[in-house]
């Protein structure tokens, strides 16, 4: 079953919203034994958030879930089903993992869970991170890609069809020819072969799935038939900070979990 076709808008201010206290919550104390740390205090906006999370004293509760908030959110769920959208399931234990990132400014990762024998999540641990503000008038790869999962392959053509817009994330690495996806093809510019391209993942490095299945991969096809070209592509390193024009697109996609293909994707400076 497709999930629900929400504007992106609409689902970001509702997973805000979940953290709204309803009316007379108390404030939890924390849990004994949790821990949460960020190991890295400021990132760049199109960066996931690396923490260590020992969540073991949480072995009978359930729901374990990490969250990315405005550091001033009320800790209190007021809506738990926003919450769910906005933040990614865990396992009681001890580990390390990467989060997709949170809104620029200070914020905070917080550890929720819902008690034995209880029924509303309760704030377990939290660790400020600082997340930078990112290009002017540019969106994050992983929004765009949320925004694809709501929308759907056609609402989404039909928004950007012939409207390229500019998009910041990691390169993520170079996809062998070997992967060449039929449903990329609307991703190929014009009069190229595609011996003479360039298939470009982009999203955050080593994130977890989020709460809609996805790692937020985007697929950007350039052309490589110019030396300089072919030697910018080459210099990208993982992790490197990308900047790209083109119109998002899920035109051709075979299913909704198919990778979002910026049409007359360029790299810009």
């Amino acid at each position: 079953m497709r999930r629900p076709k929400l504007p992106v808008r609409a689902v970001l201010l509702a997973a805000l919203a979940a953290f709204s206290a309803p009316a007379g919550a108390q404030q939890p104390a924390g849990a004994p034994g949790v821990s949460l740390r960020v190991l890295q205090s400021t990132v760049r906006a199109i960066d996931g958030i690396t923490v260590m999370v020992n969540a073991q004293a949480l072995t009978s509760s359930s729901n374990l879930r990490l969250a990315v908030v405005p550091a001033g959110a009320p800790e209190a769920i007021g809506d738990p089903t926003a919450f769910a959208l906005a933040s990614v399931p865990i396992q009681a234990d001890y580990f390390r993992t990467t989060l997709p990132g949170g809104p620029a400014g200070q914020d905070e990762v917080r550890l929720y869970y819902i008690p034995q024998f209880q029924t509303r999540f309760v704030l377990a641990a939290r660790a400020p991170v600082t997340v930078q503000p990112g290009v002017p008038g540019a969106a994050l790869s992983r929004d765009v890609v949320r925004e694809a999962e709501q929308l759907g392959p056609v609402a989404l053509e039909a928004k950007y069809a012939g409207r390229p817009i500019l998009i910041q994330a990691q390169f993520l690495g170079v996809v062998p020819q070997t992967r060449w996806n039929i449903n990329w093809i609307g991703g190929i510019p014009a009069g190229q072969l595609q011996n003479q391209l360039a298939i470009l993942s982009l999203g955050e490095r080593g994130v977890m799935t989020d709460a809609y299945g996805s790692t937020g991969e985007l697929v950007c096809v350039v052309s490589v038939d110019a030396p300089t070209a072919l030697r910018r592509v080459a210099a990208l390193a993982p992790g490197a900070a990308v900047l790209v024009r083109g119109s998002p697109s899920q035109w051709s996609a075979a299913q909704p979990g198919d990778a979002v293909v910026i049409n007359t994707c360029t790299l810009t400076e």
